[in-house]
């Protein structure tokens, strides 16, 4: 039996929206995404110089939107998303991921999202979303 992750990233693969990168991306961005401080479930932005909190949940999908162009993420063309080292990473064109930031989530509660240029991640920056919540990152 397909779990959710699989099938709606089955649906996003087969629809052109996602392409699953190689294996060894995701050590590396779990790596990344270690390296900040964490305040149980989440990094621990407020410690994070620099960044900037977004409540989704209290937001339409359009205002959201808006915000995570702003973020440092935002300049980017293409996107891969981190689920954690459990899953694969995928990577996204960014006009269709800003727009579906919801979809992109592929049944998880919680995403990360890197800059994607030419097959390289940019691990400088990256952006956290809480699924219908919140979302934390660095400022342009």
């Amino acid at each position: 039996m397909m779990s959710v992750f699989e099938h709606y990233a089955a649906d996003l693969i087969r629809n052109g929206f996602a392409t699953r990168l190689g294996g060894t991306v995701s050590a590396a961005l779990g790596q990344r995404v270690n390296e900040l401080p964490w305040t149980g479930t989440h990094v621990a932005w407020h410690k994070t110089p620099g960044t900037v909190r977004f409540d989704w949940g209290q937001q339409s999908d359009t205002a959201t939107a808006d915000f995570v162009r702003t973020l440092s993420i935002g300049h980017f063309n293409q996107l891969c998303a981190f689920y954690g080292t459990s899953y694969p990473v995928f990577s996204f064109e960014a006009d269709w991921l800003f727009d579906n930031l919801d979809l992109a989530a592929v049944g998880t509660h919680q995403y990360f999202l890197f800059g994607h240029i030419n097959g390289d991640i940019d691990l400088s920056t990256f952006a956290e979303f809480e699924t219908a919540s919140t979302v934390w990152g660095w400022r342009a």
